[in-house]
């Protein structure tokens, strides 16, 4: 003979619950239901501190050795990049240079203006 149907709720189901929900089979463990409907167990010998406290040791230990290892992290310029630079240094001292000379043939100018007024009086 097969087997004998036994409707879930003569099995020892509650006819109320919904289906694929459990309850937690830990009583003397604290049990937290989460948003989503899964429980997370308490009290498993996790020392969450502790565990901080080595989670900050390891972060600090993380950057110093990036803090060492920040000039081999940098990019190197290509060339391209450096002509760039050296172009765009060139321009800036050669406009430099022309404000200086425009100062000084200014001045000059102005010297030569006194001059000629001084004469003149």
């Amino acid at each position: 003979m097969g087997r004998v149907y036994k409707p879930k709720h003569a099995v020892g189901h509650s006819i109320t619950t919904k289906p694929g929900t459990r309850t937690p089979k830990a009583p003397k463990e604290q049990v937290k239901m989460t948003k989503r409907g899964r429980v997370e167990k308490k009290g498993k010998g996790v020392d969450r501190k502790g565990q901080r406290y080595k989670n900050e040791a390891i972060t600090e230990q993380l950057d110093n050795v990036l803090d060492e290892l920040k000039d081999q992290l940098v990019q190197k310029k290509t060339k391209a990049q450096k002509r760039a630079e050296t172009m765009h240094q060139k321009a800036l001292a050669e406009q430099h240079l022309q404000e200086a000379e425009q100062q000084h043939q200014q001045l000059n100018q102005d010297l030569e203006n006194a001059l000629t007024a001084m004469n003149e009086l």
